[in-house]
């Protein structure tokens, strides 16, 4: 091999994410907008507050992906 030829290896990573716990934390924000509509906002809190905590619990049990791409 000279001094001209040279190979490069590339790797990307993508930064750990966590779908389901930003999916969560939307739907508690939402829910607790929707909890203080009076009326309807018992109802839509409450289901957007339960789905969140549903989201929570499967994301915090569910392992963080780690993705890499490598390029040659």
């Amino acid at each position: 091999m000279s001094a001209d030829e040279r190979t490069t290896r590339v790797i990307f990573e993508k930064p750990e994410s966590n779908g389901l716990a930003t999916a969560s934390l939307v739907l508690g924000i939402i829910g607790v907008i929707f909890g203080i509509i009076p009326g309807i906002g018992i109802l839509f809190g409450f289901l957007f507050w339960v789905l969140a905590i549903i989201f929570g619990a499967v994301g915090a049990i569910k392992p963080v992906k780690k993705d890499r791409l490598l390029l040659d």
